[in-house]
């Protein structure tokens, strides 16, 4: 999905260039820059396992509903 938004972004930043609209391309390649790191360290985050802990609910009012 990045890189979606990567071609898309070239594509804004090589048409704003073209129209001389410098401002615009400046905040589109600042925003790229600050996605790019947020983006690398979501993916790295999200591929860790995360750890779960399963609890065992052995109270006699759960002993009472199961029967």
């Amino acid at each position: 999905m990045f890189l979606v938004a990567l071609v898309v972004g070239i594509l804004a930043l090589i048409f704003l260039l073209l129209r001389r609209e410098y401002v615009y391309s400046v905040v589109v390649l600042l925003m790229f820059l600050v996605a790019l790191p947020v983006t690398l360290k979501y993916s790295i985050v999200s591929n860790e396992p995360i750890e779960t802990v399963l609890w065992i609910d052995n109270s006699q009012s759960m002993k009472d509903k199961l029967r």
